[in-house]
């Protein structure tokens, strides 16, 4: 795992090292760079694999093709022997030379053999050319941008501030949409005007001082996939069981320790008690899990979302080490700007500070941390996912299992009708009426639709458009943040492939979702925890955060800076947040989101970031 940059179409070693410096906290265990004639490429090393031999830049045997990767290929090992018989010499034990072998040998169609999570840059000598790539789920981030002199590239945004002539502008577009809608890690544009990044799947060719974007996943395919698997219900239980142990399994591969996070919930309980019964069963290396699983977790005592009950479960079960970590709401407040630097884009809720903290309570103690991140999004872990189930067996005509599921999810749904009204009647300003109207004229186009009657849709949609990419970089950010490799274990694409295949009466039955989930594991799981219902997120008690901070909100709201800018309705905000304060209402994701926009452009674009 590491942090790369680059750069084509001109060369500045200078401006190379800067880059790699801004992004150091990916990869504090060393660095490296390459020029050439059109360009040039820089790594900082965060060593997880082959930590002796794994420095980059990496070269082929003839130095004709360079190489920085960020990521792990799970199943390269396999591929290295293929690439072996086929007369290709190693020189390390990395994944990383694996990927230039591969493309030495497929080019760019080798990314369609990788499973696992992977950007990378690799300049072709003898074409003059970049070829970069993203995975097919985009857990690792690849960006790019156009500069006066050429192409800049790199993990993370922050990077391109060290070029003169980079202007930190704010994405007008972004900006509506994430005020408006939520959204706006489902395009291929930033919060940043002019920086773009490669979408889950593709890959991009910089040559000719031109760069031309492909897709080499196609995400519709999944989607064609849905219940096209005929096996028994016994068996497909089975075969989620082994391609799940698999999965986390593969992804406890490291040279260096290795823990879990650990909310509570159905998904990060799940990993922690496969690795665990993989360690009873097994000898796992020292180095991977020590003589006991380290867990990770954000704790809230007293407060509404507080997990602690079901984490202590399954740390009796298991016997792990706790690490537990309090955030708390005057830290949020104190560390905002550092945590929204880290970032770089806006968060539609406060949730990932916890995240951030758990991950630098984290590195104190190991290097690799698993996370459930996107099981809800395939498995339907929110009530939503009922809704749409409903629907689609309605317009299917399956009058019985539709009057079943119904009566079974009437506890869910009761909930999301009593929230909805609840928000509706509350006389509160809405979203659009904060939004300054002379700005929002110009995007009046942007329309956000949700799938609302094909569940397997609606899983492809959050997968790829919506949830889960704004999930994965916060893993990301946070992570990386504190020198952390993070891995998800739910989106391995074997496993992916699988659940998409699956009937829908195998992942919401009674009602309930994650059923194929719940009864694969049923055995390694306490009870409480196969067959809980009650839905969380990772969150924070965000409305008692703000009610406690109520100074620290105003003081935000009411400076001449958040007054100033074109975006907001000063009038109509400061009457919302004061609902909030009064009681009419309780939005605080709303006032965060309007919170957090005006702290990223003083961060940003008010003066180029120094942090």
């Amino acid at each position: 795992m590491c942090g790369i940059v680059g750069m084509y179409g001109f060369t500045d070693e200078k401006l190379l090292k800067g880059m790699a410096d801004s992004i150091g906290h990916r990869g504090p265990d060393g660095e490296g760079f390459f020029i050439g004639s059109k360009g040039g490429l820089g790594s900082r090393r965060l060593a997880i694999i082959d930590v002796a031999g794994g420095g980059m830049p990496i070269s082929n045997e003839d130095a004709t093709k360079w190489i920085v990767y960020n990521g792990e290929i799970y199943n390269y090992l396999a591929l290295s022997e293929t690439l072996k018989s086929l007369r290709h010499n190693f020189k390390s034990h990395s994944d990383t030379e694996m990927v230039l072998h591969a493309y030495e040998q497929w080019g760019v169609s080798c990314v369609e053999k990788f499973n696992g999570m992977f950007a990378f840059a690799i300049y072709d000598v003898s074409k003059n050319e970049v070829f970069a790539a993203r995975d097919q789920f985009g857990i690792k981030p690849f960006y790019y941008c156009k500069v006066t002199e050429g192409y800049l590239f790199s993990s993370e945004i922050k990077a391109f501030l060290k070029a003169s002539s980079f202007r930190a502008l704010p994405n007008n577009r972004m900006v509506f949409r994430f005020l408006k809608h939520r959204k706006h890690d489902d395009l291929n544009e930033t919060f940043f005007e002019g920086v773009n990044k490669l979408l889950p799947g593709e890959y991009a060719l910089f040559s000719e001082d031109t760069i031309r974007v492909n897709r080499y996943f196609n995400t519709e395919n999944l989607y064609q996939k849905r219940e096209t698997n005929h096996a028994s219900e016994k068996e497909n239980l089975q075969k989620f069981r082994e391609l799940f142990i698999k999965s986390v399994k593969d992804r406890l591969m490291s040279e260096v320790p290795v823990g879990s996070c650990l909310s509570g919930g159905l998904d990060s309980s799940s990993i922690v008690c496969v690795i665990n019964d993989e360690l009873l069963k097994t000898n796992l290396e020292d180095s991977q899990i020590g003589d006991k699983q380290k867990t990770f977790s954000a704790v809230f005592p007293k407060e509404i979302n507080d997990e602690q009950n079901y984490i202590n479960e399954i740390l009796e079960k298991t016997k792990t080490e706790k690490n537990f970590v309090y955030p708390n709401s005057k830290d949020l407040f104190e560390e905002l700007r550092n945590f929204v630097y880290a970032q770089e884009e806006p968060t539609i809720s406060s949730g990932p500070y916890s995240q951030w903290c758990v991950m630098r309570q984290a590195s104190k103690k190991i290097k690799v941390l698993l996370d459930g991140q996107g099981a809800d999004e395939v498995l339907a872990g929110y009530n939503p996912y009922l809704v749409v189930y409903l629907r689609q067996l309605l317009s299917q005509l399956k009058i019985g299992l539709f009057l079943k599921e119904f009566i079974g999810s009437l506890p869910q749904i009761r909930s999301l009708v009593l929230d909805k009204l609840k928000f509706n009647f509350s006389g509160s300003l809405k979203e659009k009426d904060l939004i300054n109207k002379e700005f929002a004229h110009k995007y009046l186009g942007e329309v956000v639709r949700v799938e609302k009657k094909d569940l397997k849709k609606r899983f492809h949609d959050d997968l790829f458009l919506d949830s889960v990419p704004a999930l994965l970089r916060y893993e990301d950010k946070n992570s990386m943040a504190f020198s952390i490799e993070g891995r998800v274990p739910f989106l391995d694409i074997d496993l992916i492939n699988f659940i998409f295949s699956l009937p829908n009466d195998l992942i919401i039955r009674h009602g309930c979702g994650k059923y194929v989930l719940r009864q694969a594991l049923k055995d390694l799981l306490p009870k409480n925890i196969a067959e809980r219902k009650w839905k969380v997120g990772f969150t924070t008690p965000e409305i008692a955060w703000f009610k406690s901070q109520k100074e620290k909100v105003y003081e935000i709201i009411d400076s001449e800076t958040f007054k100033s800018r074109p975006y907001f309705n000063y009038t109509n905000v400061k009457t919302f947040v004061d609902g909030f304060y009064e009681g009419k209402h309780e939005e605080s994701m709303v006032i965060w989101r309007f919170i957090n926009v005006e702290i990223w452009l003083r961060v940003f674009v008010d003066k180029k970031a120094s942090s």
